[in-house]
């Protein structure tokens, strides 16, 4: 994918999700399987962007929270049925995944 796509992508997503509650996880590759952390859950989706630097990143920005991918080799915008599993799957080279998944669908 070519960066000036992924990062108009990033930019539609949050044009389309911004000020959804949100819940924000990270799956990390451990000694002894894989490791999941819920960073937050409940902050409004202010924005998620690319950033192509030295090291390429997205980062995941709510409320009060910015959370760094770095290296990502892919993005997953998730939709479903109801709205309520929508998201953004982010997987990176050392194998950490960053999940973005909203709590409702209420959009007022």
């Amino acid at each position: 994918m070519k960066t000036t796509d992924l990062t108009n992508m990033l930019a539609l997503f949050t044009a389309a999700n911004q000020g959804r509650p949100t819940r924000i996880g990270i799956l990390k590759p451990g000694h002894k399987g894989t490791d999941d952390l819920w960073l937050e859950s409940g902050l409004p989706l202010t924005e998620v962007e690319y950033e192509d630097s030295t090291v390429p990143s997205i980062h995941i920005s709510a409320e009060g929270l910015r959370h760094q991918s770095v290296e990502p080799v892919s993005v997953s915008w998730v939709l479903t049925h109801d709205e309520m599993g929508d998201g953004l799957d982010v997987s990176c080279s050392d194998g950490t995944v960053t999940i973005l998944r909203f709590e409702d669908i209420d959009r007022t």
